[in-house]
C-alpha cells in the first residue's frame, strides 16, 4: 500500500516514469558488480561531507542509490 501512495505522489510531481522496488529488487541490478562504498543506501547516506549532513531518519528520503563497478 505504501508503494502505491509513494508512486502516486511521485507521478503527480514528476513527468518521468518510475518503478518503486524493494531493496532486494534494486540489488538484483548490481548482480555481477562490486558495490562501491557505502553500498546501496538512502540518498543522504551516499558519501555525505560530514556525519552531521545525514538526517536522523534517512529513510524518509525513500530513494536508494548505489554505484557498482565491474570486478
Amino acid at each position: 500500500m505504501w508503494r502505491r501512495r509513494r508512486k502516486k505522489m511521485y507521478s503527480q510531481r514528476v513527468s518521468a516514469q518510475s518503478a518503486i522496488r524493494p531493496r532486494a529488487g534494486i540489488q538484483q541490478f548490481f548482480a555481477g558488480f562490486d558495490l562501491v562504498d557505502p553500498g546501496l543506501v538512502y540518498i543522504p547516506e551516499w558519501r555525505p561531507d560530514s556525519p552531521q549532513d545525514v538526517p536522523e531518519d534517512p529513510g524518509r528520503f525513500w530513494a536508494l542509490v548505489g554505484v557498482g563497478k565491474k570486478p
